[in-house]
């Protein structure tokens, strides 16, 4: 027994047009197709998205250090720079922006480190998460390459 037959037995046991069925069965295949159309879009966009994030935050190398300022509060204990871009660069546009520069400060260090991401996805409008993932990632191909035989 082929599709249409199927389709055919299973409308006249419900009562149905089986012609009607049949294109509400077409109809559905359609929508099913270009939903998974738009996933495979949303998900390539994703990917390029992430890759574009690693490219841009591959070249991050933190840098901390404890610092103990003479003050009561421990908020400044440790700084965190992207060692790569502390030294501040003007890159123009209409707001004249300044790149790099940034300074992390905690009273841990992984407490200046998180505050030095949150800084940098501020700066690009991107969610600190996708920075750290970024960074992390390059990072681990860095010291995956470092460990490979070279030729």
């Amino acid at each position: 027994m082929d599709a249409y037959d199927a389709a055919t037995e299973h409308a006249l046991e419900n009562g149905d047009d089986p012609e009607e069925y049949l294109r509400s069965l077409e109809k559905r295949k359609q929508e099913e197709a270009q939903y998974i159309a738009a996933a495979n879009r949303a998900a390539n966009e994703q990917m390029v998205h992430l890759c574009a994030l690693q490219a841009d935050y591959s070249r991050v190398k933190i840098k901390t250090d404890c610092v103990c300022p003479p003050i009561p509060l421990r908020h400044y204990d440790w700084n965190a720079i992207d060692d790569n871009t502390y030294d501040v660069d003007f890159i123009g546009g209409e707001d004249d922006a300044w790149k790099g520069g940034m300074i992390g400060h905690g009273a841990t260090e992984s407490e200046a480190v998180v505050d030095l991401i949150e800084q940098i996805a501020a700066r690009d409008d991107v969610d600190p998460f996708e920075v750290l993932l970024a960074i992390c990632d390059a990072n681990a191909k860095e010291k995956q390459n470092a460990l490979l035989p070279q030729s």
